[in-house]
């Protein structure tokens, strides 16, 4: 009995000493919502400072091509006077710097860390030197001094989209400009299982369905202008290539199991038609959620002898209409049937 009334009094003061906290540090208010986190990594602040720089410059800059395209008329088309002025736009209308300083400061709280060598489990983070073209795989031994935060920001430099992210002297870009999914790292590490998530796949609209609009004589991408187009040939690049290195991963690693995981096509025009855009996180992630259910449920036979095969078992089917739904996605509103 005195060994309860112990234990009891010792809850009492750690309940007391929690009260005084939160009395110090008020809960997040609900009503207006706050900002969330991806709103706080400022992912699209803009490049000022070099879009500045350039049209400073501008007029020399197009005074020299003109005086170019003068000297060498004989040899030199609009194209090349075209090409000329590109001088004008920056390496990236957009910086990394918030999603790298946001990273940091999350990686350094108590329990995390920001430095590949303090890891449990292995990480590899890819990038390309743009300069050189080669690849460089951080937090491998050699190159795993570099903090985890600066190496995603690098990894995550889309050309042209965000300024090259600058590491020892070296501008770094996407690592997927060399390859869509680094397969081949899990490979060297002799993995038995790949899990690959793609995010990436082209659009497919069903032109049969009466999608020309404002009736002009153009499909659906087409009559959205070059941009819509420019993201589809990008789409159509990485899944190809994906597609095709898949191929070549099974036939050289017979025992090796590589699980995809992408959208249907079909569904991208809903949901995914921008993959910049942020607004509709939510019921994209719901949309992968139920989509990957989907995905385990209808191929459940075969992916649980998978899973076996390296010693894991996968649960039970699951009806989607009992699925859980994300708490995000139940509280907004905005979840996909």
């Amino acid at each position: 009995m005195r060994r309860l009334r112990r234990r009891f009094r010792r809850l009492l003061r750690r309940d007391a000493r929690r009260q005084r906290r939160l009395a110090v540090r008020p809960l997040p208010e609900r009503d207006p919502p706050r900002t969330s986190d991806l709103d706080q990594l400022s992912l699209f602040r803009p490049n000022l400072r070099e879009i500045a720089s350039r049209l400073v410059s501008a007029p020399v800059t197009v005074a020299r091509s003109l005086q170019d395209f003068y000297q060498n008329r004989r040899d030199a088309t609009v194209t090349d006077l075209v090409a000329s002025f590109a001088g004008l736009l920056p390496s990236g209308f957009f910086l990394l710097d918030g999603l790298e300083s946001w990273l940091s400061a999350w990686l350094s709280e108590e329990g995390r860390t920001n430095d590949f060598r303090d890891l449990l489990h292995k990480l590899r983070v890819v990038a390309v030197a743009l300069d050189t073209g080669e690849t460089r795989v951080f937090g491998e031994p050699g190159n795993d001094t570099v903090p985890i935060s600066k190496a995603v920001a690098a990894s995550c430099a889309l050309p042209g989209f965000f300024r090259p992210v600058r590491i020892d002297g070296v501008d770094y870009i996407d690592g997927g400009v060399r390859k869509t999914a680094h397969i081949s790292l899990a490979l060297k590490e002799r993995c038995g299982l790949v899990l690959c998530v793609n995010p990436i796949v082209p659009a497919r609209y069903d032109l049969a369905s009466g999608l020309l609009p404002d009736g002009r004589e153009q499909g659906a991408l087409a009559s959205r202008g070059l941009l819509s187009i420019l993201d589809q040939v990008f789409r159509l690049t990485l899944h190809s290539r994906l597609q095709y290195g898949l191929r070549r991963y099974r036939r050289e690693n017979p025992d090796t199991d590589i699980v995809l995981f992408e959208p249907k096509p079909e569904e991208l025009p809903r949901l995914m038609r921008n993959i910049m855009r942020t607004s509709g996180r939510i019921r994209i992630a719901e949309f992968a959620y139920r989509s990957t259910l989907k995905k385990l449920d209808d191929e459940y036979g075969r992916l649980t002898r998978v899973f076996e095969r390296h010693g894991m078992r996968l649960r039970p089917a699951v009806s989607l209409s009992k699925a859980p739904r994300r708490p995000e996605a139940a509280r907004t509103g905005t979840g996909s049937g």
